[in-house]
């Protein structure tokens, strides 16, 4: 049996100077460990500093900790008397080859391993103290040897709570003002067929024939949310991955032109009264935006992941799926798309964010009836329909596009045909799609909605 430290210095060290480079990496590293968990006490000093500066600032940096290293009576012993100030020279020292915040979360993870060893080292030694009193029954001895062990247990699996307590936590949200499980979509005919809109904690797929419009949908509802404000009164923060466009020249265009109204030619090549408008109507309502763009072409659940939880953002937009980079290339098609599925509902919980994920369809996909999207339909693979939460499909009907909703928790029969959801008419000539005066089908009735009628 080999024995080592309970503790490394040098990944404690590690994890501090990640989140000195980078202080976003804060709330995931503390979603891990507690100041407790660092075995070496100047590190404790450190991350408690920084636990203050987050809280009170929303932001972390080797001044700020410094300054409340100098607020703590621990931390005034470890910056000394004489100059330089030895808590400054030792943050200093953290940053020392340190070229990137990467592995913040890796080594939190080995901090609170090392911390539950020595946790668990503790109580064994008195479990075995206790084993040796035999003024005790072996009942009391096994009573107070659990006892020992359970706070520990509980400390590495937090996420394991009580029913009560979860009922109390469902009850509060569920009746609450601010309850904030959807993410509303532009078209409040399409939030009443979806509960309220995309929900938390799973993914969404839109899905259409190429050409359909997905990503300009997409760009509608990226630049329509970020203009809101959630239930507690803060931005909403959106995420937009787009692995297919390029940024300045095709997806910028296209969130520009749901923002101002210009078609996506105009936002392309704008006229000197072109550009005063976008430059108008985008400084009052984008530059200060939460939205944050990837278009690498080559994009990983992972990345996506780290950052969701560094940002962490309420909305996700993956344009699209059949160009999420596979962990395993050499896996078969079907085994590549479940594992990037199942990546994905994990984040999505993990983070509590929506994604809508844009998928192609094949073009057996638009003639599909209702209640037939299959593995025929959607490009690949089934299995975007099977762990989606909902599937919204954008179908053609009487020359005009309607988006549908296929797969929904909230009606066992709700699809293109019967549910009652706006369509996206474009602009004669233009690509540009209005989300006012849209038009809905429910069976064969069609009524004309009014601006009003949307939010």
């Amino acid at each position: 049996m080999s024995v080592i430290e309970l503790h490394n210095d040098e990944i404690e060290k590690g994890c501090l100077g990640s989140i000195l480079i980078d202080g976003n990496f804060y709330p995931l590293v503390a979603r891990r460990i507690t100041d407790k968990d660092f075995f070496f006490v100047r590190n404790q000093i450190v991350f408690r500093a920084m636990k203050r500066c987050w809280n009170e600032f929303g932001a972390i940096d080797s001044s700020l900790v410094l300054a409340k290293i100098m607020e703590d009576e621990q931390g005034r012993t470890l910056a000394g008397d004489g100059y330089p100030n030895h808590a400054q020279v030792y943050l200093y020292s953290l940053l020392e080859g340190m070229i990137s915040s990467y592995y913040a979360e890796t080594y939190a993870l080995m901090i609170k391993r090392y911390s539950v060893r020595r946790a668990l080292l503790v109580a064994s030694e008195n479990i075995a103290g206790l084993a040796r009193d035999i003024d005790l029954s072996v009942e009391d001895v096994l009573s107070s040897s659990v006892a020992q062990v359970r706070p520990i247990a509980e400390g590495l699996n937090s996420k394991v709570t009580d029913f009560p307590s979860l009922f109390d936590a469902y009850f509060t949200q569920a009746t609450s003002p601010n309850d904030d499980r959807y993410i509303p979509t532009p078209y409040a005919s399409l939030n009443q067929a979806l509960g309220g809109g995309v929900r938390r904690g799973n993914f969404t797929v839109l899905t259409g024939v190429p050409g359909s419009g997905k990503s300009m949908i997409a760009c509608q509802y990226a630049g329509w949310l970020v203009q809101q404000t959630k239930p507690d009164g803060k931005p909403y923060r959106v995420g937009f991955y787009s692995i297919e466009m390029q940024t300045s020249s095709e997806l910028m265009p296209r969130v520009i032109s749901s923002v101002t109204r210009l078609t996506i030619n105009e936002c392309e090549k704008p006229s000197p009264a072109m550009q005063a408008i976008i430059l108008d109507e985008t400084t009052k309502r984008l530059l200060r935006s939460q939205l944050f763009i990837d278009d690498s072409s080559s994009m990983s659940t992972g990345q996506i992941r780290l950052d969701a939880e560094i940002h962490q953002f309420d909305f996700v937009i993956i344009d699209y799926a059949q160009k999420i980079q596979a962990k395993n290339p050499l896996a078969s098609e079907y085994e590549q798309y479940r594992q990037i599925a199942t990546d994905l509902k994990a984040l999505a919980k993990d983070t509590q964010c929506a994604i809508l994920l844009l998928a192609q369809m094949n073009t057996q996909g638009q003639t599909a009836k209702a209640g037939a999207l299959s593995q025929a339909t959607i490009r690949g693979s089934r299995i975007w329909n099977e762990e989606a939460d909902r599937v919204i499909i954008i179908t053609e009907q009487d020359g005009k596009r309607f988006l549908g909703i296929e797969k929904s928790r909230f009606s066992q029969k709700s699809s293109a045909n019967d549910s009652a959801v706006p369509t996206l008419k474009p602009v004669p000539g233009t690509a540009h799609y209005e989300d006012l005066g849209l038009e809905f089908a429910q069976r064969e009735q069609k009524q004309k909605w009014s601006a009003d009628d949307f939010a």
